[in-house]
């Protein structure tokens, strides 16, 4: 049993981290580009991870900031078994239009150049990755792949800077890391 606070936007950052390094020490090219994947998957994974939790502080302070609030809450809270996924956390973007409702922020103001560059160069990649098709070959082992995991963090974290600039939101510390480091 867990008897901490999982954080799963930390973790999956810091996974994101500690498969980049470790692709600089396998030798092997199916380990280098496992590694790879893994590390674009997290850090997709953890920017996911944050608008989630964004997303459900604001509710639990204010629930009424939009209408199906505490649907919303609740699905946040219990998952599948409380009802199922509301188009607003559907993907990405329906997430992103959330969160300007929920700042009073303009519609499409979340979506920055540093959103961009990383929707383009991580998240695309990691839906190639998830979603995989044999014409998403050559995208995913002749160049992409590593590049994106070379940059990965730097691209997360510039993501993640503008969006709490911008919104008044509080920038988790633990972005500032450049190297994983075990969580304890």
């Amino acid at each position: 049993m867990i008897n901490r606070v999982v954080n799963m936007d930390h973790e999956m950052y810091n996974d994101g981290l500690y498969f980049t390094e470790q692709a600089t020490k396998e030798t092997h090219f199916g380990d280098i580009q496992r590694c790879y994947r893994f590390a674009v998957v997290s850090f997709a994974s953890s920017f996911e991870s944050f608008l989630n939790r964004k997303i459900k502080r604001i509710l639990v302070d204010d629930i009424n900031k939009v209408d199906n609030g505490e649907y919303l809450l609740g699905f946040l809270n219990q998952g599948f078994e409380f009802s199922k996924l509301p188009n607003e956390l559907r993907t990405i973007d329906s997430k992103l239009e959330l969160m300007e409702k929920l700042l009073g922020l303009n519609n499409g103001e979340l979506k920055t150049t540093e959103f961009m560059t990383f929707n383009k160069d991580i998240i695309k990649l990691r839906n190639a990755i998830v979603h995989y098709s044999h014409s998403n070959f050559s995208t995913l082992y002749e160049k992409e792949l590593g590049a994106a995991a070379s940059t990965g963090a730097k691209l997360l974290v510039s993501t993640i800077s503008s969006f709490c600039d911008i919104s008044c939101l509080e920038f988790p510390p633990f972005y500032n890391k450049e190297k994983y480091e075990p969580i304890k």
